[in-house]
Order: C-alpha cells, then structure tokens, then sequence
C-alpha cells in the first residue's frame, strides 16, 4: 500500500491524499486525470522514493502540472 500526497495540480491546484494498492502509472494517471484536460502525463520521482521524503514532479510534456509525493505504508 502507498499513500500518494498531490498538490498544486492543475489550474486549481487541487491538493489531494490518497492510498493505492500498487505504485503503477495507471493508478497514478487515474488518480490525477479527473483533474486535469491532459492525455500524456509524466511522473518524476527520486530514485530512493517512495520513502515520503521528497517531493517529485507531474509533468504534461515540460510543463509542470502538479507535485506528487510516495510513502510506502507496509509490506
């Protein structure tokens, strides 16, 4: 299980919490696109992650969409 923390997404920098099964792109791509009018999405996060620490990136091409941190709850 992994808790997913977003903020400042999209126009109206939503911020939102919430936990998912398995660390996938399309789980991470369902739990955003509600949000955004984007089709291509990228995710960028340190190598080290998910240990909740740091704060990644969620990119539409080069642009900076939003901000996305990984904490992995349990085994």
């Amino acid at each position: 299980m992994y808790k997913i923390e977003i903020k400042e997404l999209g126009e109206n920098k939503v911020s939102l919490c919430e936990t998912i099964k398995y660390l996938q792109y399309n789980e991470l791509y369902n739990l955003v696109k509600p949000y955004l009018n984007i089709e291509h999405l990228s995710f960028s996060i340190r190598n080290d992650c998910p240990d909740g620490r740091e704060w990644g990136f969620i990119y539409a091409g080069d642009t900076i969409v939003g901000e996305i941190k990984i904490t992995k709850l349990f085994k």
